[in-house]
């Protein structure tokens, strides 16, 4: 394992999301994306809309989708 844990740890909760959290090339790598998801499909894009259709590779948390104007709280 490339990547020290507590550095993780601490990353995630004291850095914005979106931060890197491991190195390239690391065990956590997978998740150094814009909402610290796994990507499922890394070929495909994190969020895709087409229409009322939201595609989403990985589990994104709502409140991720509303800041960035995907969903809206009505």
């Amino acid at each position: 394992m490339t990547d020290d844990f507590m550095e993780v740890h601490r990353t995630i909760k004291n850095e914005p999301v979106g931060t890197p959290v491991g190195k390239e090339g690391g065990v956590f790598a997978g998740h150094n994306n814009r909402y610290w998801i796994y990507r499922m499909h890394p070929d495909f894009d994190l969020i895709k809309k087409e229409g009322n259709i939201l595609f989403c590779n990985g589990w994104v948390l709502p409140q991720y989708l509303i800041r960035d104007g995907f969903l809206e709280v009505g």
